[in-house]
C-alpha cells in the first residue's frame, strides 16, 4: 500500500469477472465503522504469483484517522491517513543512526563501531577482527 490510498498487495479472485466486481470497504480501526466503500479496478495481466490483481483506490478518504482495508474475507494491517504522513520520519530515521553512533551507544550502554571508519590523517588503529 502506498500514500496514494492505492493498493496491490492481494492477489485477486479465481475467476477474472469476480474480480472486476469484488467491492472493498475501508473501516475505521477506532470505531470498527465503515468509512468508504468502492469497487476494486481488475489490472490485466499477472503480478508476480498472482494470475489477477486489483486496484483498490479510497483516494477520495480524505479524514485523519487510523483505517484497515476488508476485501473479500481479507482483512490489511491497520495503516494512517494524516496531513503530514512523514512527520515522525525524521525521529525514526535519528533513532537509527543513534544505534548506528561510532563510539558510545547509549542505546546498548557499550562502545561500538571502534574501528570501521577509516581515517585519512589521522593515527591508524589495528583492524578490530584480525
Amino acid at each position: 500500500m502506498d500514500l496514494s490510498g492505492k493498493t496491490t498487495q492481494r492477489g485477486g479472485a479465481e475467476n477474472p469477472e469476480d474480480a472486476q466486481s469484488e467491492k472493498f470497504i475501508v473501516v475505521s480501526a477506532e470505531t470498527n465503522e465503515v468509512v468508504f466503500e468502492a469497487t476494486a479496478r481488475r489490472i490485466p495481466g499477472r503480478w508476480g504469483d498472482f494470475q489477477y490483481h486489483s486496484e483498490l483506490d479510497f483516494s477520495p478518504l480524505k479524514k485523519a484517522g487510523v483505517y484497515f482495508l476488508r476485501f473479500g474475507s481479507d482483512r490489511s494491517s491497520n495503516f494512517g491517513i494524516s496531513s503530514s504522513p512523514y512527520a515522525e520520519l525524521p525521529n525514526h530515521l535519528l533513532e537509527f543512526m543513534r544505534q548506528q553512533c561510532c563510539g558510545y551507544n547509549p542505546w546498548l550502554d557499550a562502545v561500538c563501531h571502534n574501528f570501521d571508519g577509516r581515517t585519512a590523517y589521522g593515527p591508524l588503529h589495528p583492524p578490530a577482527h584480525t
